[in-house]
């Protein structure tokens, strides 16, 4: 539990500065802002999943749509294995292959982090991160589980 609550504390940290890790030269090709959606941990019940969407700072329409698989590695922790679609045309390809951990104590509050790759590519170049926080507290009924939410921020340079 303690090595748990040591690993939740860095990764909130770490994720406290994210922008600034994100932050790259004047590249005009760099693109940033929030992220939200759904976020399901896994359970009895199989993997869990991350739905939502990445948006640009200082707009209203969302410019990339991520689906994501979240798979326990152990209690409390895992790992993200996900794309980035495009908003405008969600049913092409994926632009960006998503691939990070998370980590969350008992009563699903938790915080994760991810890589972005270039999906046509093979998903050899890494392009950009994100990270933030989520909340998915258990369901008190075990044939119920309530999906929670995540929000966070991300940055590319493509």
């Amino acid at each position: 539990m303690l090595v748990r609550r040591t690993v939740l504390a860095l990764i909130a940290l770490a994720l406290g500065g994210l922008p600034l890790a994100l932050a790259g030269g004047g590249d005009h090709r760099c693109h940033a802002g929030p992220a939200e959606g759904h976020w399901n941990l896994p359970g009895d019940h199989g993997p869990g999943f991350a739905r939502g969407a990445l948006f640009v700072e200082g707009h209203d329409h969302p410019v990339l749509l991520l689906d994501a698989e979240l798979h326990a590695t152990h209690p409390g922790e895992g790992v993200i294995a996900g794309v980035l679609r495009s908003a405008q045309h969600p049913h092409d390809d994926p632009r960006f292959v998503v691939l990070g951990h998370w980590v969350s104590n008992d009563e699903g509050h938790g915080a994760f982090e991810a890589e972005i790759f270039r999906a046509h590519d093979g998903g050899h170049h890494r392009v950009g991160r994100m990270g933030g926080h989520f909340d998915d507290p258990p369901g008190g009924d075990p044939h119920h589980d309530p999906v929670g939410a995540f929000q966070g921020e991300w940055r590319i340079c493509d």
